[in-house]
């Protein structure tokens, strides 16, 4: 700072010198610059010299870069340990990297545009320029710079978990084309110590074409007419083979003040994270150029030329030089932080900002040898702000150094110390080095960075605070694979790497507690048959797990990364810890699919290291993948997709799984036999009643067929058998045993035959089974009959209706029809009917009566067809048959007479007898004839008489009626009624003499039967006609034949035919009739003029 302060007085002075030259500075000056007068000067002067801590003559940290504050937002005023302003969002292009270290503010910004070089470089961009302000010549030299290189682009912020080193970010360059750059104008220029974090590659193996880091080189350097006032270039960057390296280069250096010079160094960063330091420490002709990589010394060369103690070129590059237009010289990497003191750091403070910046980025350091991440810290004690060594070098566990804590540094503690401005906050953390695996955080998020304010804050002191507290880490680089030696007990393995904890806190903080670790385990095969891991904390700190007590933490979760994780551990200083576990994989055996019918019960579930737990899910993942779980022995009745799961349920979840498919067809329904035994109506059958045309049937034992509709047949009787029904997915059903019934028909009974015989006159009703069988058991309906020998029915309700039914000893049934049930007793009779037959007579027709005729009774005849008419009087039956007439009382009972009757039903019947009645003449006996006689018929007559020979008949009684009927040989009857006189012959009267007198003028004609006999009755054929008194006749109808006849009492008759002539006409009223017992001419009409 004192040099600062006397260059300022330099400048003032030398303004006399330029002030009168034809060009102008910039108007847009800064405070500190931009006066014209010296009196102006003097006065800056004398505030600097008045002025506070701020400008105190302090060596310091006066440049300040940090990815994670001041991109694109000013800092201006905002506390150092405040991580504010907060960076913007990741793939913003970086217009302006703003210095932390705001008093004496210098900013990386973008190149000025070419119009604008001439202009103040400290104007706010873009009205900044490259103006040089310090003395120089306008007519030999360049008053400001004109890069010669293409203008580059802008660089970009970084904040992913890509590329963040140790979960903090990086501004990214993109050497690619023209490159991305930013610069800043370098207040300090002489000695300097620089610190830059990077993440890149190195090429070339110049100060021209190493990729640039820091500084730059530029076509034409800057010159003056004093050549103490040149300002050379320094170029700070990484050449070929990834090492670092530093360039000088000057007015002059390509002639006889040349060459360049350049050193690179040995060390491989292998583009990982790394931490470049540089210092320069210059004397008059003599400059001392020191480099470390990640603590170990590169190189420290003293470089002596006229020119190596002037003072630095004033700007400065971050990415590309200023003369570069070449990609190749271009950097393509990342920075993540830059710290520039305006001094050449000793030992120990160079080892502080280096300790800072390896705890925050997770670089190992070393103190000589090959790279801490490659061969781990032999030798670097980690030193905080107030030099207290944080992690103490272990010849052990000094590997993948990583920590979390906070630190800061405290500036102007006293007079004359030395500013380092740093702030540490790092509360997650995890080793840069790509072997390393372990990763430690305040709480349990590891899904977002360091700038994270939510995260749990280290300590709660506040900004002001300039206490540390670390909780830092390194391991014994063993293996990451499984170990079974040094086990703690009940472990089964453990890895075989361990880690050592250093935990170094200023005396009034608070411990770092309930911390969480992630572990990566990708890369172990621990994972492969770890369950339940375990973090194994060696608490007596000598490293020996079966040694002393071991706190065991299970893991909370395995990630799908294969990261495990502990919480809430609480670390104490110098405890070693590993990871191990008790309990091994489950491994399930190989479960094949399978085809049921119905229903499956799923098996138990085999295998090794079996939890206890192990089940079934129809969802990938076990109790964590949805699904629904299922139990060995548990059915499944519908296909299905399971999943055999077993974990132990810690963390790492160990688990494995088999997936099969279950496929469920539908069994037929299972047979239902019916089995029907033989009975009365029917055999025996053997049916499957739910028969289905669609299924096939087998028997067990073979032999049945089951045909349509499910009659089964070919069974023996009396064998058991069962019917398995098979559906077209093999499936079946059986059926339950059953007995073959081969039965045929059993006989039944006859049906009963009731017969019911009313109470007579004779006897009581009876009620009898016709057909009674005394083998047979004979039941009635209702009940109360009883059949006993001969089948008589007894025990009945009159008038009740009942069945009887009959059953063997087959129990076959037979039913008789209804029948009403007659317990009658015997009725009285009548008296008998007493049948009086009273033949036709003279005066009367014949009778048929019933002499004790009682007109209560109902009187039939049988055979049936004639009543008696009333008082007993009958109907005339048929001639010739034997008839019986009954009487009846009201309650039906009957008494009876036999007689003959003839009520035969017509037969086909001989031609009518036609009869020939001739009466007696005077020259014979009166005839009477069949006149169609047939020789092949028989006749009688009623009353009985037969005939003669040739149709004749003998005579009858006198005065009846006869009828004579002929009978063929099947005796079928024709008859003709009619008059037969049978009597005997009687002496005959006189034959009567007729005298006929005809009519005269005096009287009428006169018919005088001349021998009359009062004693007789005279009658006159043809009928009509009667003889008037004493002989006399009535006139006859002309010209007819008639004869009279005279009968005495016994109707004997003598006749005399004669004519009767029609002379005249005389009126006879009525209709003629004779009286057909004595012939007499009862009236009739007597034509005029018939001859007698």
């Amino acid at each position: 700072m004192t040099k600062l302060l006397l260059s300022f007085f330099s400048y003032a002075l030398n303004l006399f010198q330029v002030q009168n030259k034809p060009y102008k500075k910039s108007q847009n000056q800064n405070a500190l610059m931009g006066f014209k007068k010296p009196v102006k000067w003097l006065t800056v002067l004398s505030i600097l010299f008045i002025s506070g801590q701020t400008f105190a003559q302090t060596d310091e940290v006066d440049t300040w870069f940090r990815a994670g504050k001041g991109i694109n937002s000013p800092t201006d005023g905002i506390l150092f340990a405040d991580p504010n302003p907060a960076p913007p969002a990741d793939g913003t292009p970086v217009n302006i990297w703003y210095d932390i270290v705001y008093n004496s503010q210098q900013n990386a910004v973008p190149h000025p545009l070419p119009a604008n070089y001439s202009l103040d470089p400290l104007a706010p961009p873009p009205n900044h320029g490259f103006d040089y302000n310090l003395p120089n010549s306008g007519v030999t030299y360049p008053l400001f710079l004109t890069p010669a290189g293409s203008i580059p682009g802008l660089p970009t912020f970084r904040r992913n978990s890509t590329d963040n080193i140790n979960f903090n970010p990086v501004v990214q360059f993109d050497g690619s084309g023209n490159g991305q750059a930013l610069h800043f104008k370098m207040v300090n220029r002489e000695n300097l110590t620089v610190f830059i974090v990077f993440k890149a590659r190195g090429a070339g193996n110049s100060a021209e074409t190493q990729k640039l880091l820091f500084g730059g080189d530029v076509q034409i350097q800057h010159g003056s007419f004093n050549v103490e006032n040149w300002k050379t270039n320094l170029s700070f960057g990484i050449s070929d083979g990834n090492t670092l390296s530093v360039g000088r280069t000057w007015r002059g250096d390509d002639g006889p003040g040349g060459p360049p010079y350049y050193q690179s160094g040995t060390i491989d960063l292998q583009a990982e994270p790394a931490i470049g330091t540089l210092v320069r420490s210059a004397t008059l002709g003599s400059e001392t150029l020191t480099a470390y990589a990640n603590g170990i010394l590169e190189f420290s060369n003293i470089r002596n030329h006229l020119l190596a103690g002037n003072e630095l070129f004033e700007f400065y590059r971050l990415g590309k030089h200023f003369n570069s237009n070449d990609p190749n010289r271009n950097l393509t990497g990342d920075i993540a932080e830059v710290l520039v003191a305006d001094l050449a750091l000793g030992t120990l403070e160079r080892e502080k900002v280096e300790s800072y910046l390896a705890i925050k980025y997770g670089i190992t350091l070393n103190a000589g040898g090959p790279l801490g991440s490659i061969n781990g810290n032999d030798g670097y004690n980690y030193i905080a702000a107030d030099g207290t060594v944080i992690w103490q070098v272990d010849p052990v566990y000094k590997h993948d150094i990583a920590g979390i804590g906070k630190d800061k540094y405290h500036d102007n503690a006293n007079a004359g110390t030395i500013d380092l401005r740093y702030n540490q906050d790092q509360r997650i953390s995890k080793s840069a080095n790509s072997d390393a695996i372990v990763t430690i955080s305040t709480n349990n998020d590891f899904s977002t960075d360091n700038l994270d304010l939510s995260r749990t804050d280290v300590d709660d002191f506040s900004f002001y605070s300039y206490r540390h507290n670390y909780l830092i880490w390194g391991n014994n680089d063993a293996t990451i694979n499984e170990i079974d030696s040094e086990l703690p007990l009940n472990i089964t393995k453990r890895l075989g790497r361990e880690w050592r904890v250093q935990a170094v806190r200023s005396a009034g903080t608070n411990q770092i507690t309930n911390v969480s670790v992630r572990v990566d385990l990708s890369g172990s095969d621990i994972l492969t048959n770890a369950c339940d891991l375990q973090l194994l904390i060696d608490t007596d700190t000598d490293g020996d797990f079966t040694t002393g007590p071991i706190t065991r933490i299970s893991a909370t979760s395995v990630d799908g990364a294969d990261n495990v994780y502990f919480d809430n551990v609480t670390f104490n200083h110098l405890e070693v810890f590993t990871i191990g576990y008790e309990q091994e994989a489950p491994i399930l055996d190989p479960i094949d699919s399978v085809t049921a019918c119905d229903s499956y019960e799923l098996p138990m579930i085999s295998g090794t290291n079996l939890t206890g737990n192990q089940a079934y899910y129809d969802a990938s993942g076990g109790p964590s993948g949805g699904g629904t779980k299922y139990l060995p022995g548990d059915i499944i009745t519908s296909s299905i997709d399971l999943y055999a799961y077993d974990e132990t349920g810690g963390a790492p979840n160990c688990s494995d799984e088999e997936s099969f498919k279950v496929d469920i067809n539908a069994s037929p329904a299972v047979p239902a036999i019916t089995v029907t035994p033989e009975s009365c109506s029917a055999d025996a059958t053997n049916v499957v009643s739910n028969y289905d045309a669609n299924l096939t049937y087998t028997s067990s034992p073979a032999g049945l067929s089951v045909g349509a509709g499910g009659v089964i047949t070919g069974g023996t009787n009396g064998v058991d058998y069962t019917i398995t029904a098979e559906n077209t997915d093999n499936c079946t059903a059986v059926s339950a045993p059953f007995t073959f019934d081969a039965g045929t028909q059993l006989p039944s009974p006859a049906v009963p035959a009731i017969t019911v015989t009313p109470e007579s006159c004779s006897a009581d009703a009876t009620n009898v089974v016709s057909n009674y069988d005394a083998n047979l058991t004979y039941t009635s309906s209702p009940a109360g009959l009883s059949v006993g020998a001969g089948g008589v029915i007894t025990g009945g309700t009159n008038g009740v209706d009942y069945t009887i039914t009959a059953e063997n000893t087959d129990n076959c049934t037979a039913v008789s029809a209804p029948f009403t049930f007659d317990a009658g007793t015997q009725l009285p009779s009548p008296a008998v009917p007493a049948i009086t037959v009273t033949p036709e007579s003279c005066s009367a027709d014949a009778t048929n009566v019933v002499s004790n005729y009682d007109a209560n009774l109902t009187y039939t005849s049988s055979p049936a067809g004639k009543r008696g008419r009333g008082r007993g009087h009958h109907r005339r039956h048929q001639r010739g048959r034997l008839h019986h007439h009954r009487g009846e009382h009201g309650q039906l009972h009957r008494s009876f007479r036999s007689f003959t009757f003839d009520a035969g039903t017509q037969l086909p019947s001989p031609a009518v007898p036609a009869i020939t009645v001739t009466p007696e003449s005077c020259s014979a006996d009166a005839t009477n004839v069949v006149s169609n006689y047939d020789a092949n018929l028989t006749y009688t007559s009623s009353p009985a008489k037969r005939g003669r020979g040739r149709g004749h008949h003998r005579r009858h009684q006198r005065g009846r009626l006869h009828h004579h009927r002929g009978e063929h040989g099947q005796l079928h009857r024709s008859f003709r009624s009619f008059t037969f006189d049978a009597g005997t012959q009687l002496p005959s009267p006189a034959v009567p003499a007729i005298t006929v007198t005809p009519e005269s003028c005096s009287a009428d004609a006169t018919n005088v039967v001349s021998n009359y006999d009062a004693n007789l009755t005279y009658t006159s054929s043809p009928a009509g006609k009667r003889g008037r008194g004493r002989g006399h006749h009535r006139r006859h109808q002309r010209g007819r034949l008639h004869h009279h006849r005279g009968e005495h009492g016994q109707l004997h008759r003598s006749f005399r035919s004669l004519h009767i002539r029609r002379r005249h006409t005389a009126a006879i009223t009525g209709s003629p009739r004779h009286n057909r017992h004595t012939g007499e001419l009862l009236r009739g009409r007597h034509q005029r003029g018939l001859q007698l």
